[in-house]
């Protein structure tokens, strides 16, 4: 089991450290962790598979012109480092969801411009992609099994829209919400979605 950390990374300065629950302290730097201190990113997403930690994607040096696909895995059972298959598309600020069995990260923004990319890796070591119906570049995502559901599509005309797509392949649908809450926060308890905040389109 992966040990209760808090994981708190420092891109621009290269190092990562890793911080006990309980009491809250630092422990130790991790080892081997990839030199980028030329190519540092901002943005990155983040995602937990069983006992690894994946970060994927940012915008080297912080430029959002330069958007990165880049996957860095930490193995916290073995204390090592892993650089896997780049995402489809290269992106800054993806949503990222997970199952017991794989993790996604959805949408986000390449160069300022938003992306409909989700991609998905499997324990397995499988890598899959696809793109939801329209971009979205600040997605609010939130999983129920293997169930991902998406919402906050930049465009107006979808606002109510909420995506699904399973992580074990299952093609995506949608549905819509009774009325359009813009920028709202999304989270699941057990098999309800909840909603709160926003503004009405």
């Amino acid at each position: 089991m992966m040990e209760n950390w808090l994981f708190n990374i420092l891109l621009a300065s290269s190092v990562m450290f890793r911080v006990a629950s309980a009491p809250c302290s630092w422990l130790s730097s991790l080892p081997g962790f990839p030199d980028v201190a030329a190519d540092y990113r901002t943005g990155v997403s983040t995602a937990v598979l069983k006992d690894s930690v994946f970060f994927a994607g940012g915008d080297v040096s912080g430029d959002s012109n330069r958007p990165s696909d880049v996957v860095d895995v930490y193995d916290a059972s073995s204390a090592s480092w892993t650089r896997l298959a780049g995402l489809a598309v290269s992106r800054s600020w993806a949503a990222a969801a997970a199952s017991d069995s794989a993790v996604a990260f959805v949408g986000g923004s390449s160069a300022g411009v938003a992306s409909a990319a989700v991609d998905v890796y499997e324990s397995s070591g499988r890598w899959w992609s696809f793109n939801l119906s329209a971009p979205i570049s600040r997605p609010r995502v939130a999983s129920v099994g293997e169930t991902v559901f998406v919402y906050g599509f930049d465009q107006p005309t979808i606002s109510q829209r909420v995506e699904t797509f399973s992580l074990s392949g299952q093609p995506p649908s949608h549905v819509l919400l009774p009325r359009c809450q813009q920028q709202a926060s999304m989270a699941a308890i057990g098999d309800t979605l909840y909603f709160a905040g926003g503004f009405d389109c």
